[in-house]
C-alpha cells in the first residue's frame, strides 16, 4: 500500500528497540482519501480458509502502536480502498486528539457489527490488531474467504463500524510518557494524579513515565473510560477507586468524559447493531455476561462460545457490573457484546505475543458475520 510501511517484519526487531528513542510526536490529522479499492492476489488453501496477504499495518518503528501511526494508516487505507473504507472524527479527547470511527464494507448495508479497541491506554496492541484486521479484509476483499463465507459477500452484507483507538491520550501516555501531553493544564493534572497515587500507595513507581508505561489504563483525566458509560444503574457500580487514578476510577458522573460522550453519541447514531466485539489485552479469555437476560443473553452466550471455539480462549462468565462500553450496550441498548482479551496475562501485552494474537483473532469478523447471518 502506498504511503504505509510494511511493519510486520518489525515484530522480531521490536524488542531490540527498547533502548532506542521512541518517535511519539503527534501529527496533524490527515485528510481521508478516496480512490478505488485495490485487489490483492488470490489467497486460500485446500480447506477454503484464507491465508493472510502481506500485512502492512502492524508495527511502527517504535514499540507499540501510537496515535500518529494510527493517523498515517487511516489516511493510507482511505487512499487505497476508498470504495470499501472511510473514516471520520467523532470527537476529541481530553488532550485534544481526534477519536476516529471507521466504516468498512457496504455503508448502505442494513446489518452493522461494531468493533472496538484501544479503550485502555496500556492495551495499545488491541488497536494494532484491529487495524490489522481492517487491512486484511480490505486487501483480500475480492479473493478471501473463511468457513465458506467470502469476504466479498461479508463486506456487501455488513457495515463494520470500527473504533480502533477510543483512548488516544491513554495510549500515548502508556507509550510515550508525560512528554506526549499537549496541554499544560492536562500535564499538571496528570502530575497531581501521580503524586496522589504515590502518596496513597496505589503505585510504587518512582518515575512518572514508568508509572504510565506499566499501569496506565485511564484517559488524561485519570478516568477509566471502560467504567464511565452512562449505565442506567451507574450509581450502583463500585470499583474501589474514588478519585482519579491509572485504573478503575469511574469518574465524577456518568459519561463525564469527552471520549465516552463521543462514543455514546456515535453508537446511538448507528441505529440497530447486531453485536460488538470489544478487543482488549490480556489473558486469552472471552467475557460474555454482565447480568443480561432473555434473548440477548442467549445470543451473547452463543456468540462467545463461537469465539472461544475459534480462538481456543477460555470462556468466562462475568456478571460484575462496571459501567463498561459492553455493559451499557448490552444492558441498556440490548446489543449482544463480547470482550476478547488478547495475549497472556502480562501487562502491557509483549510485542512477542502479537503474532499469536493475530492468528487467533484474524477471522473473528467472519465468525461474527456468520453467527449473525
Amino acid at each position: 500500500m502506498s504511503g504505509v510501511k510494511t511493519r510486520l517484519a518489525c515484530c522480531v526487531l521490536a524488542l531490540l528497540l527498547l533502548l532506542m528513542p521512541v518517535a511519539c510526536q503527534d501529527t496533524d490529522p490527515p485528510e481521508s482519501g478516496s480512490s478505488a479499492a485495490q485487489e490483492s492476489d488470490p489467497v486460500g488453501d485446500s480447506t477454503g480458509q484464507s491465508e493472510p496477504a502481506e500485512i502492512e499495518i502492524v508495527l511502527p518503528e517504535e514499540i507499540g502502536y501510537t496515535y500518529p501511526a494510527l493517523q498515517e494508516d487511516l489516511a493510507a487505507l482511505a487512499d487505497a480502498y476508498g470504495e470499501l473504507f472511510s473514516y471520520q472524527s467523532i470527537g476529541k479527547s481530553v488532550d485534544g486528539r481526534e477519536i476516529y470511527a471507521c466504516t468498512v464494507g457496504n455503508p448502505e448495508a442494513e446489518k452493522k457489527i461494531m468493533i472496538s479497541g484501544g479503550i485502555h491506554g496500556r492495551e495499545y496492541l488491541s488497536s494494532l490488531v484491529v487495524m490489522m484486521q481492517i487491512e486484511h479484509y480490505l486487501a483480500n476483499a475480492q479473493t478471501g474467504s473463511f468457513g465458506g463465507l467470502s469476504y466479498a459477500d461479508m463486506l456487501q452484507e455488513y457495515t463494520f463500524c470500527v473504533l480502533p483507538m477510543i483512548n488516544p491520550d491513554g495510549v500515548m501516555l502508556a507509550l510515550c510518557g508525560i512528554e506526549s501531553v499537549q496541554t499544560p493544564a492536562v500535564r499538571e493534572t496528570l502530575e497531581e494524579i501521580f503524586a496522589d497515587n504515590t502518596k496513597d500507595g496505589l503505585t510504587n513507581a518512582e518515575d512518572i513515565n514508568d508509572y504510565f508505561a506499566y499501569n496506565w489504563k485511564s484517559n488524561a483525566n485519570g478516568v477509566d473510560l471502560n467504567r464511565n458509560f452512562a449505565l442506567s444503574t451507574w450509581s450502583k457500580v463500585h470499583t474501589g477507586i474514588l478519585s482519579p487514578c491509572f485504573r478503575n476510577y469511574k469518574g465524577p458522573s456518568p459519561a463525564s468524559e469527552p471520549e465516552t460522550q463521543a462514543v455514546s453519541s456515535y453508537v446511538q447514531s448507528l441505529g440497530k447493531i447486531e453485536g460488538i466485539l470489544a478487543f482488549h489485552t490480556a489473558g486469552q479469555v472471552v467475557y460474555w455476561d454482565c447480568g443480561v437476560s432473555g434473548s440477548v443473553r442467549e445470543q451473547t452466550y452463543n456468540l462467545a462460545q463461537e469465539i472461544c471455539e475459534h480462538t481456543g480462549y477460555k470462556f468466562i462468565y462475568d456478571k460484575h457490573l462496571d459501567a463498561s462500553l459492553n455493559d451499557w450496550m448490552t444492558l441498556d441498548l440490548g446489543v449482544p457484546t463480547v470482550t476478547i482479551e488478547l495475549g497472556n496475562v502480562v501487562y502491557p501485552m509483549p510485542v512477542s505475543e502479537l503474532d499469536e494474537a493475530w492468528e487467533q483473532s484474524r477471522e473473528l469478523w467472519v465468525v461474527a458475520a456468520q453467527f449473525f447471518g
